[in-house]
């Protein structure tokens, strides 16, 4: 009678093991296909969020360049500007028939959107002055002022530098008069730097 037994329990353990192999087997395919989609939209996230990070990397880098353009496009345009400023101002200084006073100067110089205005006499001794400094002073040897009136240039503007007797940073034009006779111009350095900022 026990024999009996073990052979009917025989079908009933095929049968749950069957039971196991059929809910195991699916468990197992759609937990790889879970696992492989997973992977898939990982990656595909992953490589959708690079190319939008070059992409913006790429538009970013696009609007730096554009923006240094301008910025040195409107550097070089105040630099003509200031150019022309400084010979404007020389020019005038220039054609001006009547008698030169410090004051005269002054006024020129304001109107003019200058700091200094410095006239110079055929011995490159300063006469006048919009800002009344200096009158009577010599130019020496080897100094820039020198420098220009020796040369065969009517007109010609530095870059920014100290001046020679008080030390404060100045953009300098110089014009020739057609008698000898020249001008200094000047813009102060601090106020170039706030036409840049």
């Amino acid at each position: 009678m026990p024999r009996e037994n073990s052979v009917q329990d025989l079908p009933k353990n095929k049968k749950t093991l069957n039971s196991w192999k059929s809910f195991i087997v699916p468990s197992l395919l759609i937990l790889i296909l879970f696992f492989a989609a997973g992977i898939l939209v990982i990656n595909s996230l992953s490589s959708f969020y690079y190319k939008e990070r070059v992409q913006e990397a790429s538009l970013l880098a696009k609007s730096y360049t554009s923006v240094l353009s301008t910025v040195i496009d409107a550097e070089h345009q105040l630099d003509l500007q200031m150019h022309s400023t400084l010979k404007v101002a020389g020019v005038t200084v220039s054609k001006y028939v009547g008698q030169i006073t410090n004051s005269l100067l002054a006024t020129m110089a304001t109107n003019l959107d200058i700091d200094v205005i410095y006239y110079y006499n055929n011995d490159l001794v300063i006469t006048h002055a919009s800002d009344g400094k200096y009158i009577g002073w010599a130019t020496p040897a080897s100094h820039p002022v020198r420098d220009f009136y020796e040369s065969t240039e009517q007109f010609r503007v530095e870059d920014i530098r100290a001046d020679t007797e008080s030390g404060i940073l100045y953009k300098y034009g110089y014009y020739r008069f057609d008698d000898g006779r020249m001008v200094q111009v000047g813009i102060l350095a601090s106020n170039i730097d706030e036409l840049y900022a």
